[in-house]
């Protein structure tokens, strides 16, 4: 792809992203999702760019696209050209897509080595996000549509839970949320004897995520003043 759009910045998002960075979700995923910093208008001119590789765009889906041959699809997400700029997109009718933490997501990507199939000499590398960027946009979809992303918390909580190891000390250093004013390692302390532990955890820290996620909404514009 970098080939083919020489002069646009994309990134890889979602559970290719994840699995990326050593996070790869139980679920078995063929998709490919991509943040691209280009207004939708603009779509069009890049899966053509891609035609000669053998990809093909799907039929009332224009963020999607096919490579039959490899049994792969893409969903291609139009951040903006200004990345940040907007809140959402509408790509197609009953189809919009939030893009809250897209421009976080571009201007942190880090090119990271990824051997295709297991085969070291077809090594190339992918532009992905940090992995505390990737729980960022895992909570915000999450929240966005609490009711059909199920799988977004769930993913939140794997990582959180297996991010650690048990006898890492920093498992032990003070909260760094400001959030609640409770400390909640104690709390976790408190119930790890309680089977239902990583159920609350998970819990607690979607909890959490919401509420941030609402004081970031409610900060006003950031201006930045030139020098002199």
């Amino acid at each position: 792809m970098r080939e083919s759009w020489p002069r646009t910045s994309f990134v890889v998002i979602g559970a290719t992203a994840l699995a990326i960075r050593g996070h790869a979700p139980p679920r078995r995923s063929d998709d490919v999702d991509l943040a691209v910093a280009v207004e939708p208008e603009e779509l069009s001119s890049l899966r053509e760019a891609l035609r000669p590789a053998g990809w093909e765009d799907v039929r009332r889906q224009p963020h999607r696209w096919r490579h039959y041959q490899l049994g792969l699809s893409a969903d291609v997400v139009p951040a903006g050209a200004n990345p940040g700029a907007t809140s959402e997109v509408q790509l197609a009718r009953g189809l919009v897509i939030d893009l809250r933490g897209l421009d976080v997501a571009l201007a942190k990507a880090e090119d990271v080595a990824v051997i295709c199939e297991g085969d070291e000499s077809r090594m190339t590398t992918a532009p992905t996000p940090p992995l505390p960027v990737l729980m960022l946009l895992k909570m915000i979809t999450y929240v966005d549509k609490p009711t059909i992303r199920e799988k977004d918390a769930a993913d939140v909580g794997r990582v959180m839970l297996r991010y650690l190891g048990e006898d890492d000390e920093r498992r032990w250093d003070p909260p760094q949320s400001t959030v609640y004013d409770e400390d909640l390692n104690d709390w976790a302390i408190e119930t790890m004897g309680d089977p239902r532990y990583p159920l609350s955890l998970l819990l607690r820290v979607i909890q959490v995520s919401v509420e941030t996620v609402k004081i970031v909404e409610a900060l006003p514009p950031l201006e930045i003043m030139e020098e002199g």
